[in-house]
């Protein structure tokens, strides 16, 4: 059944990624989909590492810092604790399962 010239492709995903178009049936196994989720995240991991051999070390450690601070921020809205108190759990959970140090209980107690 052949459709219009200029019908518009409709799509079916199950097992293979399949595409109508004017009557002709194209079907992707899934590795197509892997493969260009893969390359998206390879371009995204470039660009990133370029971003930062461009910065130099003092911008560095601020982004990493200023990530930490965020993660803080999201742990203590996801949770409904204040900033300290996600701070503390955090501390805490980082040391579990570590030999306890005198330095580290003054700290988070």
């Amino acid at each position: 059944m052949q459709g219009a010239p200029n019908s518009r492709p409709r799509l079916r995903v199950g097992k293979y990624l399949s595409v109508w178009f004017d009557g002709i049936s194209y079907s992707f196994g899934h590795g197509l989909y892997t493969a260009l989720v893969s390359n998206v995240a390879q371009r995204l991991r470039e660009e990133s590492r370029e971003r930062l051999r461009r910065m130099t070390p003092a911008e560095r450690l601020a982004e990493a810092l200023a990530l930490g601070d965020d993660s803080i921020s999201a742990y203590a809205a996801a949770h409904g604790l204040a900033r300290p108190e996600a701070q503390r759990r955090l501390e805490r959970a980082g040391q579990a399962g570590r030999l306890p140090s005198r330095v580290m209980r003054e700290i988070v107690e």
